[in-house]
């Protein structure tokens, strides 16, 4: 389980994604890590143009959990 400390916030993924990254490959816990580095390639992507609409991805999560 997470604690608090493990807890980054997004603007500091905004902010300083690589320091970001470098807190969690400190930590050594992998799913926290894969998660941010999902994050670091959607960053990209939106600002390359690419990628999905965010409205439109989190609606169709809303649907999904709705389903759940």
């Amino acid at each position: 389980m997470l604690k608090a400390s493990d807890i980054i916030p997004v603007t500091d993924l905004r902010q300083d994604a690589a320091a970001a990254l470098k807190r969690v490959r400190a930590t050594k816990q992998p799913h926290e890590r894969q998660i941010l580095l999902l994050l670091a390639r959607g960053e990209r992507e939106s600002r390359a143009g690419k990628g999905h609409d965010l409205d439109k991805v989190l609606g169709e999560a809303d649907r999904l959990l709705a389903d759940a």
